[in-house]
């Protein structure tokens, strides 16, 4: 029988676990990890202090630079039985949209990344507040900047929360 487990299991903040995970020994074996998956990396030197951890890090040079995780939110606010994030977690905090189109730009514009997958486990709670702020700021770069970008969410998202305007929004900051 086949069995199931994670490659890393992960209790409390993503901010704590760069931070702490660049600055050590184990850096070297998370960065080959992710490498290995074709995900970028996490860069000590971008890492000025755990609250801007998560939309500070960078690639580093010799890694393929297409595409990149983004997150809004950390956590989920709901208790579903088949989920562990509230439990990982420890609860909802919602994120800083400011921060996020923050980290995209800069990833964009120094390392040509277009192509951004959210691995928010609940990325429509807060959309007045976080998630629709985000879409028109993204809206606003690629009209201005005329850049194309290209938008994932390979985590479920709770339909519930989805809105005509919400899914307008997306779908005009490339939501494929």
């Amino acid at each position: 029988n086949a069995s199931c487990s994670p490659d890393f299991n992960v209790r409390g903040s993503l901010n704590d676990l760069f931070v702490s995970t660049a600055l050590s020994n184990s850096g070297k074996e998370l960065n080959d990890f992710l490498a290995s998956k074709g995900l970028p990396g996490i860069s000590a030197e971008h890492l000025h202090n755990s609250d801007e951890a998560i939309e500070s890090f960078a690639p580093t040079e010799s890694e393929n630079n297409s595409a990149a995780v983004l997150r809004l939110n950390e956590g989920c606010p709901m208790s579903c039985g088949y989920c562990a994030s509230r439990s990982l977690c420890g609860g909802f905090s919602p994120g800083r949209p400011e921060k996020a189109f923050e980290r995209l730009k800069y990833l964009n514009e120094n390392y040509g990344v277009s192509n951004f997958a959210f691995y928010d486990d609940a990325l429509l709670f807060s959309d007045e507040e976080v998630f629709k702020p985000f879409l028109r700021m993204v809206i606003d770069y690629s009209t201005v900047s005329g850049r194309s970008l290209s938008f994932y969410t390979p985590n479920a998202m709770h339909i519930r929360y989805m809105s005509i305007e919400t899914a307008m929004l997306m779908k005009a900051a490339g939501f494929r």
